[in-house]
């Protein structure tokens, strides 16, 4: 749940979201470290709908958070 309803309004429910995210880090030789990371990756959207309202479910808002990839290199002195 969302937000709770009042009145006659009913609750604001936040559907399941799948993700799935890939991390990997490799270390290079003594000194260095290379990691990949890419964040939700099946980029599913993230629906806001109230329930139990006169006309049934109605959606609120709809959107999607996108793909975050990021990749590093580390130094250990």
């Amino acid at each position: 749940i969302f937000s709770l309803g009042a009145g006659s309004l009913g609750n604001i429910v936040e559907r399941s979201v799948p993700t799935l995210n890939f991390v990997w880090k490799n270390e290079i030789g003594e000194h260095f470290e290379a990691n990949l990371s890419a964040m939700n990756l099946l980029d599913p959207e993230i629906s806001l709908i109230r329930e139990n309202t006169g006309v049934g479910d109605v959606i609120i808002r709809e959107y999607t958070l996108g793909v975050n990839i990021g990749l590093t290199l580390k130094y250990k002195f």
